[in-house]
């Protein structure tokens, strides 16, 4: 079996394992705080990050046929992102509520991918640090996407600074900064040895 149908079973994979991860998390955030839209946010993309992460390690080493192990790089990268992913996601929920009253998706536009695209760096990175071959350019194609998603969204809502930071919105943007150095920092790990000096 080639490195481009193990990449692609990889893919399949990750999504299934993402669908049924992003469900998990609503339902179990739902059942921890049903009353708060601020930790059910967070809960939720903490447990559907952490899932889906070690879901992509599971079907990564399924699809290469390998054993692939569980590495140190693996859980810092998984650790670190799953911080970074729930702070935002609850200062997102923070920030909506403090604007307008409750919580609802359409009052927080395109910011809502942000969680996401830090939930991709996570995983690119876990799987990235684990395995070799295809799937491992494609998570590292991963981490660069995600990375450049955060990047825009962070840059367009650099333009809301035009009329200053409301107070309701330092937490969202500290996590916001937060995650564009976590995914530089993921982006910048994908580099060569060599481009970094540390050969």
């Amino acid at each position: 079996m080639g490195d481009a149908v193990r990449s692609a079973i990889w893919l399949v994979g990750l999504a299934v394992v993402v669908a049924l991860a992003a469900g998990v998390g609503m339902v179990v955030a739902g059942l921890l705080a049903p009353d708060d839209a601020v930790i059910r946010f967070a809960v939720g993309v903490a447990v559907a990050t952490t899932l889906a992460s070690a879901g992509a390690w599971a079907t990564a080493r399924l699809a290469s046929q390998q054993a692939i192990a569980w590495s140190r790089p693996a859980t810092a990268w998984l650790l670190a992102g799953l911080g970074v992913a729930s702070v935002t996601a609850g200062g997102l929920a923070s920030r909506t509520i403090a604007r307008f009253a409750h919580f609802d998706p359409d009052y927080v536009g395109v910011t809502l991918v942000l969680p996401a695209a830090i939930m991709a760096v996570v995983i690119g990175s876990v799987v990235h640090s684990t395995t070799v071959g295809g799937i491992r350019r494609v998570a590292t194609i991963l981490v660069i996407l995600g990375t450049m998603a955060v990047a825009a969204i962070v840059v367009l809502n650099l333009v809301g600074l035009r009329d200053g930071l409301r107070a309701e919105s330092w937490g969202l943007a500290a996590a916001g900064a937060t995650a564009l150095l976590y995914c530089a920092a993921a982006a910048v790990a994908l580099l060569p040895s060599r481009v970094l000096g540390r050969d």
